[in-house]
């Protein structure tokens, strides 16, 4: 069943109604290329031509692009009493998290603030107060913050790993005799030469040799490498 309360029901609507309109009028945009030059049209069909294509063929092309912008929307987009897709528990956050923006202009903030005590008020056994929306808004900042601060701690970390290896806990340092602060890493041991011959000396080709694995050793104590 239609319900009209949804903005997007209405632009659906208008959308089909003005395609029947037009669909049934669109010879009328034939007949000056189906007709002789010397035949005078009625001014209503020179209006109707006029109107469909000032109006009716750019209107498909707007449709066109705002579907397209509407399906690329993610669910927290969804305004109220756009469509029956619109989530209180989603909206209402990300109206908190708008109004964070100092950029925006007082029309968009007070767009944004109506809409917040429409969804307030009708939906505050799902999404509570504004006080309650600012609050978890704060520990979801504070989350985000802690991530970031660890993530940026992890980064060495990585780095050391990607280019040693893990730590080996249990094997000692032979040089500083440390245990626990050992990176190993075992990797392929390749040697290339030069071939030998005229093929070689002219053009420079080399002959990759694997010789099995090695493993590399490095102290993060005292920052000697060795292999094994």
């Amino acid at each position: 069943m239609i319900n009209l309360k949804y903005k997007r029901t209405q632009q659906w609507l208008t959308f089909w109604v003005v395609n029947f309109l037009c669909l049934y009028y669109i010879p009328v945009v034939l007949i000056p290329f189906l007709s002789p030059p010397s035949l005078d049209l009625p001014d209503k069909y020179e209006v109707l031509i006029v109107l469909i294509y000032l109006f009716y063929f750019p209107y498909l092309v707007f449709c066109f692009f705002r579907t397209i912008a509407i399906w690329t929307l993610y669910p927290q987009d969804i305004e109220y009493g756009y469509s029956k897709k619109f989530d209180p528990k989603l909206r209402a956050p990300e109206i908190i998290r708008c109004l964070e923006d100092s950029n925006l202009s007082a029309k968009k903030i007070s767009k944004l603030e109506h809409e917040l005590s429409i969804i307030i008020k009708e939906y505050k056994s799902l999404v509570g107060s504004r006080k309650k929306l600012e609050e978890e808004r704060e520990k979801q900042l504070e989350r985000e913050v802690r991530q970031h601060r660890a993530f940026l701690r992890s980064i060495p970390e990585q780095q050391s790993k990607l280019t040693h290896g893990p730590i080996a806990t249990k094997i000692k340092c032979p040089h500083c005799h440390e245990v626990g602060k050992v990176r190993r890493k075992i990797e392929k041991n390749i040697e290339e030469s030069s071939e030998k011959g005229i093929v070689g000396a002219l053009i420079g080709k080399k002959m990759v040799t694997d010789k099995g694995s090695i493993t590399r050793f490095y102290c993060e104590n005292c920052e000697t490498p060795w292999t094994a």
